[in-house]
């Protein structure tokens, strides 16, 4: 740091200056610098290092904090700066803040030798009835002496705690029941159920994107997104009327609201305390876009001006360019705007407009043409993915003899390979079978895919393979949806669709689907292979719900999904039971909330059917409970949690006790199992902030020097996803104990 810096000096009669000035209370070297120079600019410089320090001089080393009950033993190294033997005299006080009495005192004399230290230990036991308690050293001799007065905050020895039991009811269970735990005398505990799910999917759609397009990527987009939102809309006439209702109710716990803004009560940390302010923002924005669907003058504009970036990046040859600055066509963005309007021409959404039908002609005629002289080079080369595109076209453009080559060449290779296939490549090759003339062997992959996936009737039907798509939750989701559409292509009276079905629309539960293609191809999928489960939920007809035979009667219901969320009254003394009795023949889903504070110590863990959290800290490398540390020892803190689903905004919160330091000080992003963390080191806890957590087990190290002997409460480590708090999970809370 910088002492000292005044460039205008000034010179006695033999050019000789002086000066004076005070510097920083630190016992350290300082670097002195000065510069001389001439109006004819002849200088000369000097150097040299001053040390800068007390006679005596006292250092403590103080805790960040402390929790009452906490035991420490805080050490102040006093020091001897000068040339020979002092005798210093040391004293310590604790003392209340809020009156200034002293609460106790100590004093120890000790005999320094020059440039040598002695310590000073200090017993203290953090009370229970104050916020801080103060610190005041003093170390003196005859002629000098130095002190430090501090406060130490005093935080409480008690943990919130956030007991989570989600449950799911499937669509044919019409008496569900579940044992509820006894619960603290005074604990908060609230019931949340949703009747009806599938109204989440319908949130979800993208409907009328904002942005600018400016490659044909982006224009396709936009125009599939708008068709899927406005064909699901006039082929559905109740979505239409639901997202009216919505639109015109009381925004206050609404649908259109983000999952992230709803429910802060039964969340560990506030939204405004995470980086997910803006990801809100956007996500209800989005909702309430979904009304302009209704406007027809901002459909018709937002179709007109995605058409229009289309037809400037139409070259000669029919394709389109990737975008404006390219002069030759591009076969990536062709194939990929057919593939979105091939899709809209299957589920008969295709917006009706003459320049659109001619300029999709015209790209699909250039892009047989491409693959045909493909073809001739390397008839043994991979055409599934331009067979599957056109076959999307089936009644656009006749059957050439180089496609009919390239189709049939594909057909027996399929034939050939399918068994060795993926999950994916199956449902692409079931499809593709179906369309051309082969439904029996279409059929027989389908049942190769049922032997693939698992089922439960509360969680549905899904693909356990797909789980290495870690990256990006659409990505499963998309690729079940397309699943979704083979076995209600290949097999439409099969019980497996409405598994499918059922699986998808939980996974909108805990992740935010955003506006990608995929979120509208999934609810597409979702919504249009089967009219099942598209019907409101509310008072009327909504699952009757007791606790030991008590009904409970919410005061109000969600519109459409038959959301609601109450307060129960739990006995301390033994534990209830959950019925519900269900009336429809949805998917369901519900939560019971237990809130309450708990001595850090006695903290048991918890965990939920979904996500578990565990803690162990090592030093030096060995594992321990915590009761085999020293001051001074570098210690790995290991949180390891493990997600049978994935989840998005998840939030993690360890609570440390106050022996603790952070090695790293500043927030940083962190990586582990290829998933990327950022990590937030607060005074007494240590967060992370995870956007998405795919299915899978991870382990997660960050480093702390533990700073003071004596006997600590450590807080526990609490796991939660803010867009589905029912997924909650935390570890025990326990005692450290640490030795100089």
């Amino acid at each position: 740091s910088l002492a000292f810096f005044k460039p205008m000096l000034t010179t006695d009669a033999n050019g000789r200056l002086s000066f004076t000035f005070t510097v920083p209370n630190a016992n350290t070297r300082w670097g002195f610098r000065a510069l001389a120079y001439t109006d004819s600019l002849l200088s000369t410089n000097f150097s040299a290092d001053v040390m800068a320090n007390k006679p005596v001089m006292v250092q403590p080393n103080l805790p960040r904090f402390l929790r009452s009950g906490d035991s420490a033993t805080i050490i102040a190294s006093v020091m001897n700066s000068s040339d020979k033997q002092q005798k210093i005299t040391t004293k310590v006080e604790l003392f209340n803040p809020a009156d200034g009495k002293t609460i106790a005192e100590y004093t120890q004399v000790d005999e320094i030798a020059p440039s040598s230290a002695a310590t000073v230990s200090t017993g203290l036991v953090a009370p229970a009835d104050a916020p801080f308690i103060g610190y005041r050293i003093k170390s003196s001799t005859d002629m000098s002496a130095d002190g430090e007065q501090s406060l130490i905050p005093i935080l409480p020895a008690v943990s919130p705690v956030i007991d989570t039991y989600p449950f799911y009811i499937a669509p044919d269970d019409k008496d569900f029941s579940m044992p509820l735990p006894k619960v603290p005398a005074d604990a908060r505990v609230t019931l949340e159920f949703c009747d009806n799910p599938t109204w989440y999917v319908v949130t979800a759609l993208p409907g009328l994107l904002e942005q600018k397009a400016s490659t044909a990527n982006e224009a396709a987009a936009s125009i599939f997104s708008a068709s899927i939102a406005s064909g699901l809309l006039r082929d559905h006439p109740v979505i239409a009327t639901a997202i009216r209702e919505w639109t015109e109710s009381d925004r206050d716990g609404s649908a259109l609201t983000s999952m992230l803004e709803r429910n802060d009560d039964l969340k560990q940390i506030l939204l405004a305390a995470t980086p997910w302010m803006l990801d809100a923002k956007n996500d209800t924005e989005r909702m309430n876009r979904l009304a302009l669907l209704f406007d027809s003058k901002t459909l018709e504009s937002t179709l007109n001006a995605n058409i229009a970036t289309l037809r400037k990046l139409v070259r000669n040859n029919g394709g389109w360019a990737w975008f404006g600055m390219s002069d030759e066509a591009s076969m990536w963005a062709t194939q990929n705007v057919l593939l979105l309007f091939g899709e809209l021409h299957r589920l008969g959404f295709m917006p009706e407009r003459k320049e659109l039908s001619s300029m999709t002609a015209n790209a699909l005629s250039w892009f047989d043409k491409k693959n045909g002289e493909a073809f001739a080079k390397s008839p043994k080369g991979d055409y599934t993915l331009y067979v599957y595109l056109r076959d999307l076209y089936r009644n656009v453009k006749g059957m050439s003899a180089p496609r009919r080559n390239i189709v049939n060449a594909t057909v027996q290779r399929i034939l050939e390979k399918w068994k060795t296939a993926g999950v994916f490549e199956k449902g692409i090759y079931a499809r593709i079978l179906f369309d051309n003339s082969y439904p029996s062997v279409a059929k027989t992959i389908l049942e190769s895919l049922r032997q693939y996936s698992e089922y439960t009737p509360e969680k549905g039907m899904w693909w356990p393979s797909l789980d290495d798509m870690t990256l990006w939750s659409m990505g499963k989701v998309g690729t079940t949806a397309m699943l979704l559409s083979t076995f209600a292509t290949v097999d439409p009276d099969c019980q497996d669709i409405d598994r499918i079905r059922q699986w998808l629309i939980l996974q909108k539960q805990a992740t935010d689907w955003g506006t990608s293609v995929s979120a509208s191809s999934a609810i597409a999928a979702i919504l249009s292979t089967s009219t099942k489960w598209i019907e409101p939920a509310d008072a009327k007809t909504a699952s009757q719900i007791s606790i030991d035979g008590h009904i409970v009667k919410p005061d109000r219901y969600e519109l459409m999904t038959g959301y609601f969320r109450t307060p129960l009254s739990l006995s301390p003394e033994k534990a209830g039971e959950l019925k519900v009795k269900h009336t429809g023949d949805t998917p369901s889903w519900g939560a019971v909330f237990c809130l309450y504070t708990d001595s850090m110590t006695s903290v048991k863990a918890h965990s939920c059917q979904d996500l578990s959290i565990g803690k162990s800290i090592a030093a030096g490398g060995n594992h321990n409970d915590g009761t085999l540390l020293k001051v001074g020892d570098r210690i790995s803190v290991t949180l390891t949690v493990k997600a049978d689903r994935d989840m998005d905004y998840v939030t993690i919160v360890d609570e440390r006790p106050g022996c603790y330091e952070p090695v790293e000080q500043l927030p940083a992003p962190i990586y582990a199992e290829g998933i990327r963390f950022y990590r937030e080191n607060r005074d007494s806890s240590t967060r992370f902030f995870i956007t998405h957590l795919p299915k899978g087990t991870y382990v997660l190290t960050y480093d702390m020097w533990v700073n003071n002997a004596g006997s600590f409460a450590s807080g526990v480590a609490t796991i939660q996803s803010l867009y589905s708090p029912s997924l909650s999970a935390h570890t025990a809370g326990t005692t450290i104990t640490v030795t100089q």
